[in-house]
């Protein structure tokens, strides 16, 4: 959009930009009409904070004395578990994203759970990734049962005529 506004006079330039910002949210509109919005932040929240923890606990290891590798080891040993569940969580978050699915969007939210539950004192950082996918379940539930009325074709009976 913008490469297409430069080679204008300022007010034209200008007047583009507004349409392409414009259009631009159209599209962002047209990107959540069959999509819950309440389970994309939900999965950006769950995202944000696998690659976190996963930079946090990977980047810890070999560094400091002995002692520290050591504890460090232990810690991301017992990590370990609730990583891989987030992480296939949030796989099937995505899935359930791109292919409008309310089945993967409560399979993803179950594993936030789980993985929650595996290691219990990081649940807060993954509470509001279970709330919104949960939400998002029933949102994208009802979008879906919505848009699958709308595809129902009706067959009408042929009218009675007498003869």
């Amino acid at each position: 959009m913008v490469a297409v506004c430069k080679n204008k006079l300022k007010i034209q330039e200008i007047y583009c930009n507004i349409l392409g910002y414009y259009y631009l949210s159209k599209e962002v509109e047209l990107l959540f009409k069959k999509r819950s919005k309440a389970f994309f932040i939900g999965l950006i929240l769950a995202s944000i904070y696998l690659i976190y923890v996963i930079s946090y606990f990977y980047g810890i290891l070999g560094k400091g004395d002995t002692a520290e590798q050591i504890g460090s080891g232990i810690a991301t040993a017992l990590v370990t578990p609730h990583i891989v569940i987030l992480a296939i969580g949030v796989m099937f978050g995505w899935l359930a994203l791109g292919l409008s699915s309310s089945g993967f969007a409560l399979t993803a939210s179950i594993f936030y759970t789980v993985a929650g539950v595996m290691f219990i004192p990081y649940i807060f950082f993954v509470i509001p990734s279970i709330i919104l996918g949960f939400v998002g379940y029933a949102n994208q539930k009802n979008i879906n049962n919505k848009a699958k009325a709308k595809r129902k074709v009706k067959v009408h009976k042929k009218p009675n005529v007498k003869g």
